[in-house]
């Protein structure tokens, strides 16, 4: 079982990156909704029953590495950072979405 600081370090980490300044506070926002509601739509799903494994695009190891590489790219060019959250935020929004689609797809089946 995931102890509670790994369920919730993604929003630990864009909380901080939000509050040092490092983007917009509304796409800090967002994001952290949006990761918080990947993770949410998993449970969800997986406990009516439904496999959410890998459906997305924006999974935890894809927003580390987007993550990371920003990181990494802000030593040369410093708003690379900001413009991660930002596509963060879209590409986790996005991935709820696919979740709540693939979720209704496959009850839809079982009906």
């Amino acid at each position: 079982m995931d102890s509670l600081l790994d369920r919730y370090a993604d929003a630990i980490v864009l909380g901080g990156i939000t509050l040092a300044g490092f983007s917009n506070v509304f796409w800090g926002i967002a994001t952290i909704i949006g990761t918080l509601l990947v993770s949410y739509a998993r449970a969800r799903a997986e406990a009516a029953g439904v496999k959410m494994e890998s459906v997305g695009l924006a999974e935890r190891p894809e927003r580390i590495v987007v993550l990371a590489l920003a990181s990494l790219v802000t030593l040369v060019w410093s708003p690379a950072l900001g413009w991660s959250i930002i596509l963060l935020a879209i590409l986790t929004n996005f991935t709820v979405l696919q979740r709540v689609i693939h979720f209704y797809r496959a009850l839809k089946k079982k009906l």
